[in-house]
């Protein structure tokens, strides 16, 4: 087996990225789709994207604070774009308008998009 080994670091960063190209979709659509559109979409829901994100989220947070890796800033960033997902997530569901645009502008804000 001839494969080049990736440095784990690398993939830390990737998974950060990960986060933040779901981030800029979630955004995104809230340009593209009304509320109520969005609250229809359910393969997979936004909840579902959502959790997943905090999941990988919450994993990065974890390996950043076993301190192998100094990648807490990503880490944090991550964290911070999954909680921002699920705060429009939760809004789509009860088709807050309001809520979600605030959420949407704050992920906007640390997301380049």
């Amino acid at each position: 087996m001839n494969e080049q080994l990736r440095d784990p670091r690398d993939e830390i960063v990737e998974m950060h990225f990960q986060i933040i190209r779901v981030a800029n979709l979630f955004v995104s659509q809230t340009a593209r789709f009304s509320i109520e559109e969005m609250k229809e979409h359910n393969d997979p829901t936004y909840d579902e994207v959502a959790t997943d994100a905090k999941l990988f989220a919450g994993m990065l947070k974890d390996i950043a604070s076993i301190d192998i890796y100094s990648e807490g800033r990503l880490a944090y960033n991550a964290l911070q774009a999954a909680n921002l997902m699920e705060q429009m997530a939760n809004a789509i569901n009860k088709q807050d308008k309001v809520a979600l645009d605030r959420a949407a502008g704050e992920l906007r804000n640390i997301c380049p998009i």
